[in-house]
């Protein structure tokens, strides 16, 4: 897996990140420009970084490639063996942005987002991903089934505003992605989530694109009524055990841990027997923290909930706010609680774990279009986990864009602003 990153932003990518009603209804003439672009240069080098990427073009029209490699000033290393692979997950998680983790602002926090306090919203991201490499420079498209294109398959976004790249199925579209790159190395391949997967017909691509086994919100309640003692009535009764969107994450957390505690046995029995590993690929998205924020499990809305006015006092949507950063600090202490978990389990022991949001948010905009807040709905939180295998790089904190401009040498202004 490679984590690529740039000091600047492309046409291309800018384009395919951000809303693009507008861009699209002038002809494109508010695209960025490169700032040192070089018009003698052939033109996909305009738009692939040739420095460090290895490929070859499949046409001379198109920028669809082949990529062999990457090259350059190694960053940090992942020490794993071929002999015993990890397993590998990845938490996709909703709607987190890079605004929200006062680790990735940092103490300096020059754009003001925490106001001069000391408050974070996620303390337990923020804990975990000093354990690990935070990434600070890293972005998702505007919306989740866009999300699943990058993450998963390093496609840029369909161009469309009322379909994705999973729309239908795409059961004739092949790709070449992480499922299929993990299948290749003997993995076995599972998706997760709480969320309903009839949405965008998710049932039907991900099965078609790579996925072993998918399970999504029919799954999870069923797992939570048979094993957590969830009774069907809770769903959607009083107690809210479900959101409209789907199970919530305090369960699909469970769930998911149940998982991985399962399968890391599976893996010791067959080598006991000695049968291969058969090590784990999955990538889960969480679900709780989805607009319109107000939805959230009975304990948690009785709970007694840390204080962020001062995040929100004296703003337009100052309740939408509220509501957002408590479901935030909510899928916070859920995901703070599974990591916890998979620690005294020792599965962290043997699995690398990648948290990201699918894209931002913008509260402070309402719920019609946040995505407008473009920064803050398209920057997003990350960082790399994997105990004991990062040697000094654990506790290291990414920030490409000054990175790269000390590597490169390359002068010219640079994004500053946070939000």
């Amino acid at each position: 897996m490679a984590v690529i990153a740039a000091y600047t932003t492309s046409p291309l990518v800018a384009y395919s990140a951000l809303n693009t009603s507008l861009n699209e209804l002038l002809g494109g003439v508010l695209q960025p420009t490169l700032p040192d672009l070089n018009v003698s240069l052939p033109w996909p080098e305009k738009f692939i970084h040739v420095e460090t990427e290895d490929y070859t073009l499949f046409g001379s029209n198109s920028l669809y490639r082949r990529t062999a490699g990457f090259h350059g000033d190694l960053a940090f290393d992942v020490n794993v063996s071929p002999d015993d692979p990890p397993n590998v997950l990845v938490l996709v998680v909703e709607s987190f942005r890079f605004h929200d983790s006062r680790y990735l602002v940092g103490d300096e926090d020059p754009s003001n987002l925490f106001r001069g306090t000391n408050l974070t919203i996620t303390p337990n991201f923020d804990r975990w991903a000093k354990r690990g490499v935070a990434l600070r420079n890293f972005w998702s498209s505007w919306r989740t089934s866009r999300s699943v294109e990058s993450i998963l398959f390093g496609q840029l976004p369909y161009d469309s505003t009322t379909e994705s790249g999973m729309t239908g199925g795409r059961n004739d579209t092949k790709l070449s992605g992480l499922p299929q790159l993990f299948t290749a190395k003997g993995y076995e391949t599972f998706f997760t989530t709480g969320c309903t997967t009839d949405y965008d017909a998710w049932d039907l691509f991900l099965p078609s694109h790579g996925f072993d086994t998918v399970w999504g919100r029919g799954e999870m309640m069923e797992l939570a009524e048979r094993d957590l003692g969830i009774k069907s009535d809770e769903w959607f009764g009083a107690e809210h055990r479900s959101l409209s969107w789907g199970v919530h994450d305090d369960l699909s957390f469970e769930l998911l841990g149940n998982l991985m505690i399962n399968k890391t046995k599976e893996q010791s029995e067959r080598r006991a027997d000695k049968k291969p590993k058969k090590p784990l690929f999955l990538t889960h998205y969480t679900i709780s923290s989805h607009v319109d924020f107000k939805q959230r499990p009975r304990w948690f809305d009785e709970a007694v909930k840390p204080n962020f006015s001062a995040l929100y006092e004296g703003k337009e949507y100052a309740d939408n706010i509220q509501n957002y950063q408590e479901i935030r600090y909510f899928t916070d202490m859920e995901l703070g609680k599974f990591m916890d978990r998979m620690g005294e389990e020792g599965i962290l022991n043997d699995t690398i774990v990648v948290i990201v949001g699918d894209h931002g948010q913008g509260p402070e905009f309402g719920n019609n279009v946040p995505e407008d807040r473009d920064v803050s709905a398209t920057r997003v939180a990350g960082t790399i986990i994997a105990e004991g295998r990062m040697a000094d790089a654990a506790g290291l904190v990414i920030d490409d864009a000054t990175e790269q401009r000390v590597r490169s040498g390359r002068s010219g202004s640079f994004f500053e602003a946070q939000d």
